[in-house]
């Protein structure tokens, strides 16, 4: 290389001995190369600006770029990501993780594999967690592309994965615990999911569809995996409920000397002066253990915990609660349920 044009951190932009321009980093490694160029210097965002002495040396700088490259003036502007060129500097759109490029009325991905869409902004939809960003299509695919897809969707969509700069996918599907099903352009299948510890995507490869028999293969695959996702499901709501469990008779076991009280004909809870249950109820008999019968209506008794929730809901007659946790629920006279509680 003969001259150093500009720099921005680890990136240079240079003039190589043939003339030509383009940007390496500190180790010499090159990440883009244009033709002839007057300058190239670091742009915001992760651009670089071109300029040329001919407007019409723009389309012979970067032979592969598929972007809007037509302008009158003698700059243009190409990202780095994507290696796209644009006749002036796009807006940058932020979807959580994600970046889109906004030039003209259309939304331009910043992937190695590039997706460009006329479209509003309005219709970029970001997954839950940030895991995936779709797109709008605008038009019918190709019928390889539709012949390759497991199962048509019912809305065709392209999508972003969180962390993946090189490919834009196909949306599929979506499971149960919010991970996806993908296809890449060459057909391959995908189940991506993000781990809410760790932040990381994982993406695990299903195949592609050749014939009937793979068809099949992929069809009990996704089953697998609608099964899989819904055991882990009712799994993680137990472990929650056990937990949240755990941590309210941890929290019970620290109530104490909570007692009824009376503001305006109205009764609630309290300790100490701390209110436990707001004075909404008509009646509220001392707790027995960690128990109180309550009365919302005139002969409509229920069950309250001393924290303040609910137990039983107020719909008997009279409440009768024994030290044991076990409590009578009159229904009508002569009509007594028995239950325990908690």
């Amino acid at each position: 290389m003969v001259e150093v044009l500009d720099v921005l951190g680890d990136l240079r932009c240079v003039r190589f001995q043939s003339g030509r321009v383009g940007v390496v980093d500190s180790r010499g490694k090159v990440l883009l190369r244009l033709g002839n160029a007057v300058s190239l210097e670091f742009a915001e965002h992760g651009f670089v600006k071109v300029t040329t002495r001919k407007a019409g040396a723009l389309c012979n700088l970067l032979p592969n770029a598929t972007a809007d490259i037509h302008s009158s003036g003698h700059s243009f502007f190409v990202d780095l990501k994507s290696k796209q060129m644009y006749s002036q500097m796009p807006e940058i759109l932020r979807f959580g993780d994600f970046e889109i490029a906004h030039i003209g009325g259309f939304l331009c991905t910043r992937t190695r594999q590039f997706y460009e869409v006329k479209s509003h902004p309005s219709f970029v939809w970001k997954g839950k967690g940030g895991l995936y960003l779709s797109l709008p299509y605008d038009g019918v695919p190709e019928g390889k592309i539709i012949n390759m897809m497991l199962e048509k969707p019912a809305h065709i969509q392209v999508c972003l994965l969180k962390g993946d700069e090189s490919k834009v996918y196909w949306l599929l599907g979506k499971f149960a615990d919010d991970s996806v099903l993908v296809m890449d352009s060459k057909g391959v299948h995908y189940h991506v999911w993000l781990n809410n510890k760790s932040g990381k995507v994982h993406k695990r490869k299903l195949g592609s569809i050749t014939n009937e028999v793979e068809r099949s293969m992929m069809m009990h695959a996704v089953d697998d995996i609608e099964i899989e996702v819904e055991n882990r499901i009712l799994k993680e709501q137990e472990m929650a409920k056990s937990i949240a469990a755990r941590n309210r008779n941890n929290d019970m076991r620290k109530l104490k000397s909570v007692i009824p009280f009376c503001i305006g004909n109205k009764w609630g809870l309290r300790q100490e002066g701390r209110i436990i249950a707001p004075p909404i109820y008509r009646n509220i008999t001392p707790p027995v253990g960690r128990y109180c019968a309550f009365e919302m209506y005139p002969e409509q008794w229920g069950v309250l915990a001393i924290d303040g929730k609910v137990e039983v809901e107020p719909r008997y007659q009279e409440v009768v609660i024994y030290k044991n946790g076990m409590v009578d629920l009159t229904v009508v006279r002569g009509k007594i349920v028995s239950k325990k509680l908690p």
